[in-house]
């Protein structure tokens, strides 16, 4: 599949990596977000993610998914990083702010020097903040009619982009940066002449280059391909995206850091669990696809272990827990992104059913709810 600008250069072909998906770690879960995004009906959700021929290669169910399922060259964030600092010096300036806008297919060029790509709904969270983090003021993301585009799904897609943009902005301390949207569908011309058509071939093909010249523009792509700690990111959980995310917080750019109010959509999350209801099954263990949280043994307690760097916020854990005493703290820092380190949040000392055996909450008596409820009927039944 042939787009505008980067994807010119790029193979639009999307892998798929099961194990990470909400779905298969957990069977009740009802995840359906890529499915929901795609707008050719190509992904396939049974017995696990499957994409099928009708795929034409648009990435939104790499932006969707929370666990990252899906890969794709069309979305990578690397990139997209050394096109959007390339335009730093040709940045629309007003007052003392500048400003950077990246439009799509379908909207109209307006600006000069705009960064043009085939969907924003392939433009994630980093590449907005990283922006803003190079020196950009002002982002804003132009878009055509939505409802009249066949990748109308990505216009949620923008929207949490921008939202999670916002939120790292804010953490980082960055809280003049703006980032917006606006619809600005292209307009039906006349046939243009040779000079207009030559024009738009040369501004893709200069999109194309930037995209892929190994010490163009901010060279950030360059920059993380020899930085070792981005090669072995331990800390990122196996995640690109956090990846790329952690690179970008290690560039020394930005002082100080603030509160954020954590909400469903934040790009991270810090756990918290109510250790008077925990049994330490550890269910929320075995179903976290970034091995953010971990149990180990101390005598005769089971602790449980949360790395802050290592969490997507997916919820899977929280769907997953069967006491439901887990949950998110209200308020995250940016700070918890490059925390290496791991947090306690639970020591549990576990109990079992005096009768089946299973885990419960430690002083809840010596029978699990079942168990309790099997004597009252048995008892019931006698008498």
């Amino acid at each position: 599949m042939q787009t505008s600008g980067f994807a010119l250069t790029q193979d639009s072909s999307v892998s798929v990596s099961p194990g990470k998906c909400q779905r298969v770690r957990l069977r009740t879960s009802t995840c359906q977000r890529c499915t929901e995004a795609c707008p050719d009906d190509a992904i396939s959700l049974v017995p696990g993610p499957q994409i099928s021929d009708a795929c034409t290669g648009c990435g939104l169910c790499v932006r969707a998914c929370p666990t990252e399922v899906f890969e794709s060259e069309l979305c990578a964030d690397e990139r997209l990083l050394d096109q959007a600092i390339s335009h730093l010096d040709r940045g629309t300036t007003r007052g003392d702010r500048t400003s950077l806008s990246i439009r799509c297919e379908r909207a109209e060029k307006s600006i000069t020097g705009s960064l043009r790509v085939s969907c924003l709904g392939t433009v994630g969270e980093n590449v907005l903040f990283g922006a803003a983090l190079a020196g950009y003021d002002d982002v804003t993301l132009i878009r055509g009619n939505c409802a009249q585009c066949h990748l109308m799904p990505a216009e949620e897609l923008v929207r949490r982009s921008v939202r999670r943009a916002g939120a790292l902005a804010r953490g980082a301390g960055l809280g003049d940066v703006s980032f917006s949207t606006m619809e600005r569908e292209k307009v039906t011309r006349a046939p243009v002449g040779r000079r207009e058509m030559f024009a738009d071939v040369v501004d893709r093909v200069r999109s194309g280059a930037r995209a892929v010249s190994p010490g163009g523009g901010g060279s950030f792509l360059e920059k993380i391909r020899n930085d070792p700690r981005f090669i072995r990111d331990d800390g990122a959980g196996g995640s690109p995206t956090r990846r790329v995310l952690r690179t970008l917080l290690r560039s020394e750019s930005w002082e100080g850091t603030c509160p954020v109010v954590f909400d469903r959509e934040s790009p991270w999350a810090r756990v918290s669990v109510d250790e008077d209801g925990c049994t330490a099954c550890g269910t929320c263990v075995s179903v976290c696809p970034t091995d953010a949280i971990e149990m180990t043994e101390e005598g005769e307690n089971r602790v449980l272990l949360f790395k802050p760097s290592a969490c997507a916020n997916c919820s899977l854990c929280r769907e997953a827990c069967i006491e439901e005493v887990l949950d998110y703290e209200e308020v995250i820092w940016i700070a918890d992104i490059l925390q290496d380190e791991v947090d306690v949040i639970a020591t549990i000392k576990p109990t079992w059913c005096a009768l089946c055996g299973d885990l419960i909450p430690d002083g809840t008596g010596e029978m699990c709810p079942t168990c309790e409820r099997r004597q009252v009927s048995a008892a019931h039944l006698k008498g």
